[in-house]
């Protein structure tokens, strides 16, 4: 390339813009790998969650919400399939052409949205149970100081 520089640079600046598409193109496919391996992390991580909550408080909003998340998940791992199936080239140019952003990140965004709606509505339907406790011991404490002043009164006579 050195020697075709000073004759002909428009040869140079084509050779170049290739190799540096290329050299792109394959950063890119390793970055999208590294981008998918984060997003199944992300995602085992939710699910033990949205199990707990849906196990604890199986409400029909946690369930509709659990049935999102695995929506999102199956169109995920269909769509990382699907890529994983082609080949390098073809990675490569899915890379530049689809990156991480218009392929991916809307259905791991999606997951990690609807967890957070769903350990909202375990969490409100956790106070609701401890607003009930609380009611609960309250009614309690009532009929004990009423039973206690019953048989203080009829220790008297």
């Amino acid at each position: 390339l050195d020697v075709f520089v000073p004759q002909h640079p428009e040869y140079v600046t084509l050779v170049w813009g290739a190799f540096k598409f290329l050299f792109m193109a394959t950063l890119s496919s390793e970055q999208l790998v590294k981008e998918l391996a984060k997003s199944i992390c992300r995602i085992a991580e939710i699910l033990p969650r949205t199990e707990v909550a849906v196990l604890l408080y199986p409400t029909a909003r946690i369930k509709i919400g659990v049935a999102q998340i695995y929506k999102h998940i199956l169109r995920f791992t269909q769509k990382a399939m699907a890529w994983y199936k082609k080949g390098r080239l073809a990675h490569a140019m899915h890379a530049i052409v689809n990156p991480w952003d218009l392929q991916f990140e809307d259905d791991v965004t999606a997951i990690q949205e609807q967890s957070l709606i769903i350990e909202a509505d375990a969490s409100a339907a956790s106070r609701a149970e401890l607003r009930d406790a609380h009611l609960q011991i309250y009614k309690l404490q009532s009929q004990v100081s009423e039973m206690t002043l019953v048989l203080a009164q009829s220790k008297q006579h």
